[in-house]
């Protein structure tokens, strides 16, 4: 393998789109955008034990399966179905009760209030789509999962991504905002450095979303191992 060349296993451009659903990870992991598994196993395998509680493929099917059911989007879902329903007065006595009783929804509530205007039928499914796509690729590089595997997962999210998201914008926006509900704020660190892997990926004319913009290109084309 060419490691500068672009694409040197020559995947179709419907994998390289479709690896583009984790690229938001990717980015912020330092990793290349073309190639289905990463560099080091070791290092991914330490990932999946200690975010993902993932030591061996069964465990890693049964997150893909939470995630393809619900994952963080139910979770999401709800609390936004439970806003929607109240008056403004309503919302105001439940964010000081969250504030002083339960902070991690308070957090969660004001994230959903802060995008209410927003938010649109999609909600943060990019969010559990990203996550999805990069435990398949992680799986992958760290043995788990054949690539065959992998692809598959790769693949199929990148048909449910099509019918869901009309372009990478509005994917970048349902993802970040799922993981400023996840995970708290965007503005320490780890949540700057996923806001410039975002911009990269939008802007930089060799970032693998603006290489491969297009969300209606595709059929149902062969798939290269």
């Amino acid at each position: 393998m060419d490691d500068t060349s672009y694409n040197p296993f020559q995947y179709t451009d419907e994998q390289l789109w479709s690896l583009g659903l984790s690229a938001i990870s990717v980015a912020a992991n330092g990793e290349r955008h073309d190639i289905l598994k990463h560099r080091d196993p070791e290092e991914y395998r330490k990932v999946l034990a200690s975010w993902w509680d993932i030591y061996n493929a069964d465990q890693y099917r049964e997150t893909l399966d939470w995630l393809r059911k619900g994952g963080g989007r139910e979770v999401f879902d709800r609390d936004w179905g439970h806003l929607l329903a109240l008056s403004p007065e309503q919302i105001t006595r439940l964010m000081e009760h969250y504030k002083a009783n339960n902070p991690q929804q308070h957090h969660r509530f004001r994230i959903i209030y802060h995008y209410r205007d927003v938010i649109d039928q999609v909600g943060i499914a990019a969010w559990d789509i990203g996550r999805a796509t990069f435990l398949a690729r992680m799986a992958a590089t760290s043995g788990y999962i054949d690539e065959e595997e992998a692809w598959e997962t790769v693949m199929a999210y990148g048909t449910m991504a099509r019918r869901i998201f009309s372009n990478w914008f509005q994917f970048a926006h349902s993802y970040l905002i799922g993981r400023q509900y996840s995970l708290k704020n965007l503005n320490d660190a780890s949540g700057i450095k996923y806001l410039n892997a975002t911009k990269f990926l939008l802007t930089d004319p060799e970032s693998p979303w603006c290489r491969h913009p297009d969300f209606s290109a595709f059929d149902h084309s062969p798939i290269s191992h």
